[in-house]
Parts: structure tokens; sequence; C-alpha cells
């Protein structure tokens, strides 16, 4: 039996070439994601989406929006935060 060893990066590591590779596939075929989201409790969920450049274009309200918008602009920073 040939053993390979064991790489507790791996899974790290196959969801970053993932994403890498659906971004690449998002830019070959020209594709917009549209994010629908609202509630100020979703907040650091869209600011973490759009940081992470999932999301081409984002529909929500103001009050929402507002809310994201605080926190980018909060000195402590929302990426920092759970």
């Amino acid at each position: 039996m040939l053993l390979e060893p064991v790489d507790p990066n791996e899974r790290f590591r196959e969801r970053r070439r993932r994403a890498r590779r659906s971004r690449a596939i998002r830019r070959v075929l020209l594709l917009t994601l549209v994010a629908v989201a609202a509630g100020v409790d979703k907040a650091p969920s869209i600011l973490g989406a759009c940081r992470a450049r999932l999301v081409d274009v984002l529909v929500t309200d103001s009050t929402t929006a507002e809310a994201v918008l605080a926190l980018v602009e909060r000195p402590g920073d929302a990426s920092t935060e759970r």
C-alpha cells in the first residue's frame, strides 16, 4: 500500500485554488454577480463579501447601506471583529 503524507493545510490550499478558479471563470464568462441583502444585522457579512470581491452589484436599503458604511468608517475596522 502506497501512503502519501498528510498535509493539514491541503484543504485551505484547495479552497484558495477553487476561489481563484471561480474568479477566473467569472471574468472569462463576463458574469455579473448581483447580491440582494437587507438588514442592519447583515452589514458585517455584506462588507466581507464586498471586500472579498464576491459581489459585483449590491442591492440593499438605505438603512443597511448606512450600517455598512459606518463599519467601513469605524476606526476599529469590522474585518477584525467576529
